[in-house]
């Protein structure tokens, strides 16, 4: 695992035990806005699903009362997570694009960027 945090040895340790599991893990991050959670460039993911077909799912979630409108500026936004993820670790999986949303992505020309349109009520089905 490639990262940069200062500090907080023995959560580091307990991230690199999970890494190295080889099992399925899921991680909670979460802090203050802000406040370096982030790498840099930053690039802060919601969610990861590494399946066993060699894809991994990179989740966003985005809360909205109407259906979310990607801008071009979360577009390249996207992109760059995706190319942070890719250098950081150095996977050569596919990678998935998968947004969470309310009431789903309005359709424009910065919504192709996402290969998995998931709602909320999927959640509880």
């Amino acid at each position: 695992m490639n990262t940069q945090i200062i500090g907080r040895d023995k959560e580091q340790k307990r991230l690199q035990e999970l890494y190295d599991s080889g099992n399925p893990e899921f991680i909670a991050l979460y802090g203050r806005r802000r406040v370096g959670k982030n790498s840099d460039p930053a690039a802060q993911i919601d969610l990861l699903i590494d399946r066993k077909d060699e894809v991994i799912n990179l989740c966003e979630m985005k809360f909205s009362n109407t259906q979310y409108a990607i801008t071009k500026d979360y577009e390249e936004n996207l992109r760059n997570k995706m190319a942070v993820y890719r250098a950081e670790t150095k996977t050569n999986k596919a990678l998935h694009l998968t947004l969470l949303t309310t009431l789903g992505i309005a359709k424009n020309k910065y919504a192709e960027i996402v290969q998995k349109e998931l709602l909320l009520n999927d959640l509880f089905r």
